[in-house]
């Protein structure tokens, strides 16, 4: 199941945004043909900061205030000729990818909302400095930083469980980027308004199996040829998810790790309730889906 050559031949929603609450459902839209992925990039991390700005930019038509970090945006890539990018309205706290609107587009980039009842412990400017939190404790061999636990809304920096599994079923052969709502001050805390724009590089998402998934696949009743018994197999073995991290500050990379994560596997999901962020690397078995389902199928055939 590698990244599929199908073309988008969706159509663009024409609409004058009014309300976040137009993109409040699980229904995206796709808004926008982008120039390239420069701007693209530019137009997202702007909007992620709350700069309704960047929607005339895109093309966009607004009337009255437009909070634009009171839902997700993405950027969807058109599978058929890798280049042409488009602007998606996601819902409160996802995009669909399996959304019949947007077959033909692959993930590159998307921003998470400032939701400020999931946001209670958020302080402006007085929370922990960031770098140092997140490299308190690595080693390159054993250190782990659990992610839930982070202080301060440190833990909405990383991808969250959705994109890990959409990063992983979607079989995305390239990094993806996520824009958090947050910048950070010169003091190195989070900021909603000081300091350069903040986000994080992570993927491509690999998955492990349990360690006796191969005796499971076996002796599961599910058939592997059609698409629920291979599902189901799949969920039945399914471990741990790997990705590489990269994170940045303006255009500055400043630190690099890994993530491991436990999700629940499904489309409505938590946030990463068992996550870690580490310097080892991933596991040499770490397999993409492709090569997953290739080998529920080998086992079974």
């Amino acid at each position: 199941m590698a990244e599929q050559t199908q073309q988008f031949r969706g159509q663009l929603t024409q609409v004058v945004l009014t309300s976040p609450a137009q993109a409040g459902d699980a229904n995206p839209r796709v808004l926008a043909r982008l120039r390239d992925l420069e701007q693209s990039l530019d137009i997202l991390s702007r909007l992620a900061l709350g700069d309704q700005t960047a929607l005339a930019a895109a093309g966009v038509q607004t009337q009255g205030a437009y909070d634009t970090q009171a839902h997700e945006w993405a950027l969807g890539r058109d599978r058929g000729d890798r280049t042409t990018c488009y602007l998606i309205a996601g819902g409160p706290g996802e995009v669909n990818w399996e959304h019949p609107a947007l077959t033909g587009l692959a993930s590159i980039a998307h921003s998470h909302p400032f939701v400020p009842t999931d946001r209670k412990d958020f302080v402006p400017n007085t929370g922990p400095q960031v770098l140092q939190t997140l490299t308190a404790g690595l080693t390159p061999t054993a250190g782990k930083i659990i992610v839930p636990t982070l202080p301060g809304d440190l833990w909405y920096l990383f991808p969250s469980n959705q994109d890990l599994v959409a990063g992983y079923v979607g079989d995305f052969e390239r990094p993806e980027v996520v824009y958090s709502p947050y910048r950070l001050a010169p003091d190195g805390r989070l900021s909603r308004n000081q300091g350069d724009w903040l986000y994080v590089k992570y993927g491509p998402v690999l998955a492990t199996l349990m360690p006796n998934a191969d005796v499971t696949i076996k002796s599961s009743p599910m058939d592997a040829k059609s698409d629920v018994g291979l599902k189901a197999i799949e969920s039945s073995c399914f471990q741990y998810v790997w990705c590489a991290l990269e994170f940045f500050v303006g255009r500055k990379s400043v630190l690099r790790g890994f993530m491991q994560a436990a999700p629940k596997y499904g489309n409505k999901t938590p946030l990463v309730e068992l996550a870690w962020f580490q310097q080892s690397g991933i596991p040499a078995n770490a397999m993409k889906r492709s090569q997953v389902l290739d080998h529920i199928r080998a086992l079974k055939s």
